[in-house]
């Protein structure tokens, strides 16, 4: 699962715990989870999202745009209506399975309903823990 995301996007930053919680939950089912900085590359941008990260206990693999969340990102990493957060979905062969779009006129997509995602992703039903 790919989380994208940043310091000055408020949903982001209150649903970024969630991103946390998935990888302790599911890492012992082989989930990976990553985190997709788009804040600026100016320092102190840069800065903040790196505090904010080890505040929330951020132990999985936080990458960071160069380029932040200039249009050519959004394009490049096919992010639609370049709003965040954007969440992305993968199977286990690295295929999409889903990915959650922002839109001005609706809220983002729920945590559960990623979650039930993330779930249906790594074969996992009800059951399963």
């Amino acid at each position: 699962m790919v989380d994208f995301w940043a310091f000055w996007c408020v949903p982001c930053r209150k649903g970024f715990p969630h991103t946390v919680e998935w990888r302790k939950k599911y890492s012992a089912k082989d989930l990976v989870v990553i985190s997709m900085s788009l804040d600026d590359p100016e320092q102190e941008s840069q800065q903040r999202a790196l505090d904010f990260l080890k505040e929330q206990g951020a132990t999985l693999l936080n990458l960071s745009s160069r380029l932040g969340s200039e249009e050519e990102v959004m394009e490049a990493f096919d992010i639609d209506n370049s709003m965040l957060p954007h969440f992305k979905v993968y199977d286990r062969e690295g295929k999409l399975f889903r990915k959650f779009i922002t839109d001005e006129l609706a809220e983002p997509p729920t945590h559960e309903v990623v979650e039930t995602t993330i779930r249906e992703a790594l074969g996992l039903d009800e059951k399963s823990e």
